[in-house]
């Protein structure tokens, strides 16, 4: 069944008045000020083209004109919310938007290297060849012996070997690639987008235009997205401006534009799966339970795709499930759930297949993405308290221990031999509790962590799941569902690089509280992590006992997270205060 649009809720029309007036013009000023920043964002990349020169990187130059772009965004996003909704006030946001992408992707990436192996990874492709059977280590070690007069034995070697001589830009792509004993961490979806980009760039490419090929593929996605959220705004009966939220937002120009990540891919297929699945929802609450026949079986593709793109997408899937369930049929839970497991058990074919095969215990130990779930900690909060606190702290350096330790060595290492003891039990098969005659505590800890945090994300996802689909919501319930569920799970996973928090932008016009909108600017501080570690490599920053570096595992965190989590708590305490207020003056009225 169509929606029937004259049941829609009515939204407040802007008065016109002084914006009304002159808001065309301060939004091309506004316009103006961000392409010159874009521009002075171009020309200070060129001086991150030598990557090991860290004290001369202009870093805190570069984190005041993001800061500043930010400002003039937050100005353009609530100006454009006193415009009128319409159709060209959309146009001009799409417009913009591509004006900032196309000045930012030429510039060269800023403090990133992740691209590199996207191009070899589509290269490698382009031949056949899947990117997880052979390490780019693999490779190197390969052409090294051939150039001694041995060639590699194994035929799909050889050809890599043959792939790397082909073109000195790739070549050098594939001597740069970061931890190139590790086969691919990426699904086949983005293998398949890079090998895209690989075939449409020639042999005889620079380096230069084999990275602004690819930054400009994942760039399209990116746009595509912009068109999703206009989509869903007005599936919503959202004011459109809120679609500038996501297509002015500097962090994501800086990490997709400028800094080529692949989240784009996903981004945009896991936004185009929640439009599905509440694009037909009625604003009528005895119509909310209409659901055309396909939907399932749209949305269930399109979450699929994410998932292949990047797993993330996966913690989406208890709120489709359960609304495919409460709102339509236990048939359209196994249509939709068949074809999402389908295209994304597909997908991560090629990841997952060799954990099964006779080399089981080598995949598990050089696998890209393996090892990535396994170890990989990066700029977290949650997660690192929990950790630390699990870890045994007794023996650490003053320079190393973390300031909010608080349970004592004992009672960590009681935990952590309990927790091996019952996955023994558990596993039928003894875990060793020493490496190298040493306690491997750390390895331990951080995978009890990673079972806490799993438990935790999925309670938080199922409720959220839960409430969002109940008949009487609307559609902004459900991505609202959505935004905290990739939220939460980015706030308990031990990485929250800020390229991660794109995850949820598109997500982001549908919050309640628009303290989440500071999220985005604090990230920021991130890129710290490398001005610290050049300028600070002795202890004693900022009068305290560590380095640059562990300065900023230990401080910078709470600073970007603690601030705002704080903030949001405050914030739910007197919203709940004010809603059993509410409540108790009705029932009193009564």
């Amino acid at each position: 069944m169509s929606r029937d649009k004259t049941q829609m809720p009515e939204r407040p029309t802007p008065s016109k008045g002084f914006i009304g007036s002159w808001g065309w013009h301060l939004l091309g000023l506004a316009t103006l000020l961000s392409l010159v920043g874009y521009w002075h964002l171009l020309s200070l990349s060129a001086l991150y083209v030598d990557e090991s020169n860290g004290i001369e990187q202009p870093t805190i130059r570069l984190l005041v004109l993001l800061l500043g772009l930010f400002v003039v965004y937050w100005h353009a996003l609530w100006l454009v919310l006193q415009m009128r909704s319409t159709r060209m006030l959309a146009v001009a946001i799409v417009c913009t938007s591509a004006m900032f992408r196309f000045v930012v992707v030429p510039s060269t990436p800023i403090l990133e290297i992740d691209y590199q192996r996207y191009i070899w990874d589509g290269a490698v492709l382009a031949e056949g060849i899947s990117p997880h059977s052979y390490a780019p280590g693999e490779v190197l070690e390969a052409i090294e012996q051939a150039d001694a007069g041995m060639p590699p034995e194994e035929i799909w070697l050889a050809e890599l070997v043959e792939l790397s001589g082909r073109s000195e830009s790739l070549k050098e792509s594939l001597e740069t690639i970061h931890y190139n004993e590790l086969t691919s961490p990426y699904p086949m979806i983005s293998q398949l987008v890079f090998a895209l980009a690989a075939k449409i760039t020639p042999d005889e490419a620079s380096s230069y235009q084999r990275v602004t090929t690819m930054k400009a593929v994942l760039t399209c996605f990116d746009l595509v997205t912009l068109l999703l959220v206009i989509g869903l705004l007005r599936s919503c009966g959202q004011h459109l401006g809120w679609s500038l939220c996501y297509g002015w937002c500097p962090l994501l120009l800086k990490e997709i534009a400028n800094g080529g990540h692949l989240d784009s891919i996903a981004i945009c297929f896991s936004t185009a799966a929640v439009w599905a699945l509440v694009s037909r929802m009625s604003y009528r609450t005895e119509e909310l339970t209409a659901y055309s026949r396909g939907r399932p079986l749209i949305a269930g593709l399109l979450l699929g795709l994410a998932i292949g793109a990047k797993i993330y997408p996966i913690v989406l899937f208890p709120l489709f499930a359960t609304y495919w369930l409460r709102r339509g049929s236990t048939l359209k839970v196994a249509l939709g759930s068949m074809i999402c497991g389908t295209i994304a058990l597909a997908s991560l074919g090629p990841q997952i297949a060799p954990w099964f095969g006779p080399h089981k215990q080598e995949v598990q130990e050089d696998g890209g993405i393996e090892s990535f779930l396994a170890r990989w900690e990066m700029n977290d909060l949650l997660f690192m308290c929990v950790r630390e606190n699990l870890l045994p702290q007794d023996n650490t350096p003053a320079r190393k221990k973390p300031w909010f330790d608080v349970i004592p060595s004992s009672w960590s290492r009681s935990v952590l031999d309990s927790y091996s003891a019952a996955k023994s039990k558990l596993l039928k098969s003894e875990i060793p509790l020493l490496e190298n005659g040493k306690p491997r505590y750390s390895h331990i800890s951080f995978e009890l962590t990673r079972v806490i945090m799993g438990l935790a994300t999925l309670v938080i996802a199922c409720t959220l799941a839960w409430r969002a689909t109940h008949p009487e919501r609307s559609a902004d319930e459900v991505v609202r569902a959505a935004f905290l569920t990739l939220t939460w799970f980015w706030l308990l996973f031990p990485a929250q690089n800020p390229w991660y928090w794109c995850w949820t932008l598109p997500f982001l016009p549908f919050v309640r509280y628009r303290a989440w909108h500071a999220m985005a600017a604090l990230l920021l501080l991130y890129y710290l992590r490398f001005w610290l570690e050049t300028h600070f490599p002795n202890p004693g920053v900022a009068g305290t006992a560590y380095d640059g570096k562990y300065f900023f595992y230990f401080i910078i965190p709470w600073i970007e997270f603690g601030i705002l989590l704080s903030v949001l708590a405050v914030s739910w305490f007197f919203a709940q205060s004010a809603n059993k207020r509410s409540k108790l003056a009705t029932l009193k009225s009564v």
